[in-house]
């Protein structure tokens, strides 16, 4: 009855992420360029993100995701620049996608409100060679178990991003803005398992300086899309002289992840969250590991059209 039930558990939880079609990271909160191209370059450095997560440890070949992304200001344009490249593997699902993106940040002394968009293409490959078919010959599938008409599809995103000077920022995205759906060619009609939907996201939150070696930072994620419909995240985060801080995110009635985030040298930042399901699925698939590697390079300050004492010379 047990295996019944974890099986039925695995195959429910499949369909949920199926349709959900954006990775769900909960390390983001390092990372806010992941789910907004306005992001990029609010940090006035280049960064390079790492990020590798593994779902339901206890089955062997469960699903995980692998990104990469890099982002970075020019300040002489307003400007920033970034690219991600990503991989989501569900079986018999893999998602992969590859994009560019540019911002344009309008600064003030208070203030930066940044708009940006990315551009890039998607692939979707449905893989059932290591499944039992009860059809051999199944006319969708190649003598490898592959579906025939694998998907390629442009991909377009585009945010928005303010910042405050006293710690206040929040956001808007809407990503996969050009719906898409899969096996078109095969002749299926579209709804939520195979329609490439659009995503939106709203971001919010607040540092609060107790002094300069500590600050607080609480923060929410609000999202929203036609088949998953309605979730968000609530998210609290304590961090001490920049070197090491620890927090944790609450998905209602569906996970808690306390996580945890250690810099080295000023700019290596290694940060590892332990994601557990609040409900049956837990006790059988086990939790979601997530781990992050960050580097980061502070740029050098401008000095444009400033009169210098010569007592500093």
């Amino acid at each position: 009855m047990k295996k019944v039930l974890s099986i039925f558990m695995f195959l429910i939880n499949a369909l949920l992420v199926y349709s959900q079609q954006v990775p769900r990271y909960s390390l983001y909160v390092f990372e806010r360029f992941l789910y907004n191209p306005a992001a990029a370059g609010q940090t006035n450095q280049l960064e390079f993100t790492g990020l590798t997560q593994r779902q339901y440890t206890n089955y062997s070949g469960g699903p995980f995701i692998n990104s990469f992304s890099f982002h970075t200001p020019i300040r002489s344009k307003n400007l920033a620049v970034g690219a991600k490249a990503m991989n989501d593997y569900f079986m018999p699902v893999n998602f992969s996608g590859i994009s560019g993106t540019i911002a344009y940040q309008y600064k003030r002394p208070d203030f930066t409100l940044s708009a940006g968009i990315e551009v890039g293409v998607l692939t979707r490959v449905m893989d059932y060679s290591n499944l039992i078919r009860a059809d051999q010959q199944d006319p969708t599938l190649d003598s490898k178990g592959y579906v025939y008409g694998n998907s390629y599809t442009p991909d377009v995103s585009a945010g928005l991003y303010f910042s405050h000077v006293k710690g206040f920022y929040g956001g808007y995205s809407s990503i996969h803005l050009i719906p898409f759906v899969y096996g078109n060619n095969l002749g299926y009609k579209r709804d939520k398992y195979n329609t490439l939907e659009r995503h939106h996201f709203f971001m919010a939150g607040y540092k609060h300086y107790f002094n300069n070696d500590i600050y607080l930072e609480p923060s929410i994620l609000f999202k929203m899309s036609e088949s998953v419909g309605r979730q968000f995240d609530i998210s609290l985060y304590a961090s001490f002289r920049n070197y090491v801080g620890f927090g944790a995110l609450y998905r209602p009635n569906n996970s808690f992840a306390p996580f945890l985030k250690v810099t080295f040298l000023q700019s290596i930042h290694v940060a590892y969250c332990y994601d557990m399901s609040l409900t049956l699925l837990n006790r059988y698939a086990g939790p979601t590991h997530e781990l992050m590697l960050k580097y980061t390079l502070p740029l050098k300050p401008q000095f444009k059209n400033i009169e210098i004492d010569p007592r500093y010379y």
